[in-house]
């Protein structure tokens, strides 16, 4: 028995990461579909009892993708969910850095579709997480705290951060850094050109 709901949790776990993939690069009532059926496949894992964190953390991810393409209430919803599913992941591994790392970026993801001022308290909630995830493993969050830090005008924090995502290797490809709107408040700069500069050399 044991045997076969680990083959079971392994098999709807494979899918439902499949799942997931294919609905984030998809649009419309596509997408949706997608999502559902990824949604489903990580709920089976959850209900099996076998590799019930993961389980949660995919399910989670996979709403807060669901939200993104929603809006209002619907999106509210999703949200919400995915916040319960890391939730419920945190109970069984309260140290998981992963799991509080994605749980922040669904936070930012829903603020900037709230088009929410600097100093929402999702923001805050946000932060809190990703400090939380750095005390676990340093340089995980850095960089979404190098984008709170420049979204409410704390450059220096904004610089120091980002020189730690970039000394622990959590950084993204420079061009995606590049355009990053969270860091509007410093693409002129000079520091940052010369960061991004840097970054291009030593790779």
């Amino acid at each position: 028995m044991g045997i076969l709901s680990q083959f079971s949790a392994n098999s709807n776990l494979k899918s439902g990461k499949k799942l997931l993939e294919s609905a984030m690069k998809a649009q419309g009532e596509e997408a949706d579909r997608l999502f559902k059926q990824a949604c489903s496949k990580f709920e089976l894992v959850v209900n099996g009892g076998t590799k019930v964190l993961e389980g949660l953390h995919q399910w989670g991810l996979a709403l807060h993708g669901h939200a993104k393409i929603h809006e209002g209430p619907d999106a509210e919803k999703l949200f919400s969910g995915a916040y319960s599913k890391y939730g419920a992941a945190m109970v069984i591994e309260p140290k998981n850095h992963e799991v509080l790392n994605d749980w922040g970026a669904t936070m930012m993801d829903q603020a900037r579709m709230l088009r929410a001022d600097r100093n929402h308290v999702l923001y805050q909630q946000a932060k809190e997480k990703f400090l939380a995830a750095e005390e676990f493993w340093p340089g995980i969050s850095a960089y979404n705290l190098a984008c709170i830090a420049c979204l409410q005008n704390d450059l220096k924090g904004c610089e120091e951060q980002l020189n730690a995502a970039f000394e622990r290797g959590n950084l993204p490809p420079v061009d995606e850094i590049r355009n990053d709107a969270d860091l509007a408040n410093i693409n002129q700069s000079e520091w940052f050109q010369e960061f991004l500069d840097s970054m291009t050399a030593r790779k």
